[in-house]
């Protein structure tokens, strides 16, 4: 039966840059990002003071200590900010620390005044959010002039964030905004994409297939920055010379990942725009970047951004990272090992010449085919949007994320259960497994959910059970 198309709900953000804030508005901000940083690293010492006293701990807990501090001599200025202040700095450490117990990111660093991006939430209260053409309103300060309005109108704000960088003050307006979604009438414009390193980007479909190559800029100024390197070092350290010329270092980084930034944008917006279902490699982007001949090339495009981007604008299925795309022949699957240095090769086979980048972009579009086919033909899973991350956190519990183990390709994964070591299996009632698909953005998921999957040491413990009260 077909679906109707349908309106969810999408959290999008607009990064803004405040326009020529006064000496008292830069007073306040860095008060603002200042009690961020404070609260963040005397919170990590409470939380690890708790922690080794076997104490019950969270965020709430973080905030609600600094809360009561303000009354404390010598800490009243922690009321000179808004209070979201301090709960945006408790969500965080909460949050680093989840991260961390579940084995997803490193232990939580301290913050440094010097770090090179700071940030605090000056508002999370959205019936308390006003914007105003190129004002916005922040509390105990007033309204500030902004150098553009948001792009998001008439929808719910959910916080303010302001950030800094090389002195550079923004504000980022996070928005909730309503998407209409086709339902099964709509046409499916479905394209891959190879990523490469001459042609960082070959998209395209059965018809059309175009390379997208971006600005290089670590490349093209590697020879300035070279220059403002040595002249950075041959300053005393700490003198006004030397921090003149570190401002012109991190100016020239910051130029250079905005040049990427935006080519990046431009060319996952294209795809977006022309697709609706896109199929990628599973590439291992850390474990390349080892690679000293490929890590310069690789970040200068950055293909891990490429793909964050990708995830959240359109619905992005990965192929198995180790299918040789490059090296099948797209006619007759012929199999021809290839150099890295071999960009047009002729198939053994068939004798067809084919240019290597467009090749495997067609072979990534046929093997993504059949890989949405075949779980789907299977009748093993079905589409489940979960928009929010605290509830996609809470339907991957215990007994689901760490017995995953099927992919995209559809076939039976490797990935034991780490407490009882059981591997799972298809094909009979009993536990669920989430299928990793595709993320519909940082804070949003499309997950597919295999019923029907028993562990083998379960099965064979009922077969043997069976056989033993039969005999």
């Amino acid at each position: 039966m077909d679906t109707q198309p349908k309106t969810i709900l999408k959290h999008r953000a607009h990064k803004i840059r405040i326009s020529d804030p006064t000496e008292a508005q830069i007073e306040f901000f860095r008060k603002c990002v200042g009690t961020k940083r404070f609260v963040f690293n005397n919170g990590q010492r409470v939380w690890q003071d708790k922690y080794q006293a076997k104490e019950k701990t969270s965020a709430n807990i973080i905030r609600n200590f600094f809360v009561g501090k303000k009354k404390e001599a010598g800490l009243e200025w922690l009321g000179d900010v808004p209070k979201s202040v301090i709960q945006g700095a408790a969500e965080d450490l909460g949050s680093a620390y989840l991260r961390f117990f579940k084995k997803v990111s490193c232990y939580p660093k301290q913050k440094h005044r010097k770090d090179s991006e700071q940030s605090a939430v000056v508002n999370n209260d959205p019936s308390t959010i006003r914007l105003n053409g190129k004002s916005a309103y922040i509390p105990k300060l007033g309204w500030i002039k902004l150098r553009e309005e948001c792009r998001y109108k008439d929808c719910k704000y959910i916080s303010l964030v302001l950030t800094v960088k090389n002195n550079k003050w923004y504000l980022v307006v996070r928005a909730e905004i309503e998407v209409t979604e086709g339902g099964d009438n709509q046409p499916i414009r479905d394209g891959s994409c190879d990523f490469g390193l001459t042609s960082d980007l070959t998209i395209g479909n059965d018809t059309y297939c175009e390379k997208l190559v971006g600005p290089k800029p670590l490349r093209k100024g590697e020879k300035k920055l070279s220059k403002l390197q040595r002249q950075l070092a041959k300053k005393k350290y700490g003198s006004s010379g030397y921090c003149k010329k570190q401002y012109q270092v991190a100016k020239y980084h910051e130029k250079m990942a905005n040049q990427r930034k935006d080519w990046q944008h431009k060319a996952t917006s294209k795809i977006a725009g022309m697709f609706n279902r896109f199929y990628i490699e599973n590439l291992n982007t850390k474990g390349m970047m080892k690679n000293h001949k490929l890590a310069k090339a690789i970040s200068d495009v950055g293909w891990g951004e490429l793909k964050r981007q990708l995830h959240y604008k359109l619905e992005t299925i990965e192929i198995d990272r180790y299918f040789p795309s490059s090296q099948l022949c797209n006619c007759c699957d012929h199999k021809q090992k290839l150099k890295l240095s071999d960009r047009i090769w002729e198939c053994g086979k068939c004798h067809t010449l084919h240019d290597r980048d467009e090749n495997a972009q067609i072979n990534i579009l046929i093997e993504g085919r059949r890989v949405y086919d075949e779980i789907m033909e299977q009748g093993k899973a079905y589409g489940v949007y979960l928009f929010a991350l605290s509830r996609m956190k809470e339907f991957m519990d215990k007994n689901t994320a760490r017995t995953a183990g099927i992919y995209a390709s559809g076939d039976e994964g490797n990935a034991p259960d780490k407490e009882s070591g059981e591997k799972p299996c298809v094909g009979e009632a009993g536990t669920k497994l989430v299928v990793s698909v595709s993320g519909l953005g940082c804070e949003h998921a499309q997950l597919l959910t295999v019923f029907g999957v028993r562990s083998r040491n379960k099965r064979m413990a009922d077969q043997n059970s069976s056989q033993q009260t039969s005999k």
